[in-house]
């Protein structure tokens, strides 16, 4: 939310020395509107410490910006389209445009970079990319400002690419290697993810529900590089999961 604040469509970037101000002030409005607890003397140390985070993660984001004269079109953009014949939706934290026109879909993440990177290299990385086809089928949530309909309308190359805050890293596509400063890593970051998710829409197109198993847990983080947090959802999860055979 500080991020989304701070970056905006309707306001200029801001000056280098306005960020540790403005990152504190945005910092302390949102935990006082969705977080109160933490505004009490027992958290003033991890506040402070978030705060310089964000404030290093601010200005670094910045640069990349102004290096690359990307043009912010929207911030906590509702997209919409299909994937795979299915409609799909859904709110991406950064909406930018290239000198060249194309637009790339900006994901922040409050995490270091290691497990995103992994994942992406082993092809597994799926929302960014489900973003960029929501805006490659030229199809518009209500939600979707005006100013991003009209670009969508001489369909613009797309790109995604990821930016971890707490090591200020930035992580692109296949589409994304232009950019100055960006961690290119070398494959298509979604190819296995999407590929798996057909499997499982055509599994239930047939009405074939597929039960986790019992080793998922590990195989995701081996395989895919991907933290299962669904399967700790509820306790009942465990209780269908299939067992291996012997």
């Amino acid at each position: 939310n500080v991020f989304e604040a701070l970056f905006t469509n309707d306001s200029p970037l801001p000056l280098k020395e306005e960020i540790p101000g403005k990152v504190k002030s945005l910092f302390y409005t949102v935990i006082q509107k969705d977080f109160p607890f933490l505004t009490g003397e027992e958290w003033r140390v991890e506040c402070k410490q978030m705060i310089r985070q964000y404030t290093q993660a601010a200005v670094h984001w910045l640069d990349f910006l102004i290096i690359n004269n990307l043009e912010i079109l929207g911030e906590e953009t509702w997209l919409a389209g299909k994937f795979n014949n299915h409609p799909i939706h859904g709110k991406a934290d950064l909406l930018c445009k290239a000198p060249d026109g194309q637009l790339l879909v900006v994901d922040y993440k409050t995490s270091k970079s290691k497990k995103r990177k992994e994942s992406m290299e082993k092809g597994f990385d799926n929302q960014a990319t489900l973003y960029c086809k929501m805006l490659d089928s030229g199809t518009v949530s209500d939600k979707t400002p005006e100013k991003v309909k009209e670009y969508l309308q001489n369909s613009p190359k797309t790109g995604a690419l990821y930016y971890t805050l707490r090591d200020q890293v930035i992580l692109g596509d296949e589409q994304t290697t232009f950019l100055q400063n960006v961690e290119d890593t070398g494959t298509n970051i979604s190819v296995n993810g999407l590929n798996k998710i057909r499997q499982q829409m055509k599994n239930l197109r047939q009405g074939s529900v597929v039960l986790n198993r019992e080793n998922d847990r590990d195989t995701f983080a081996k395989e895919t590089s991907i933290t299962p947090y669904a399967l700790d959802d509820s306790p009942l999860i465990s209780l269908f999961m299939k067992k291996e055979d012997k």
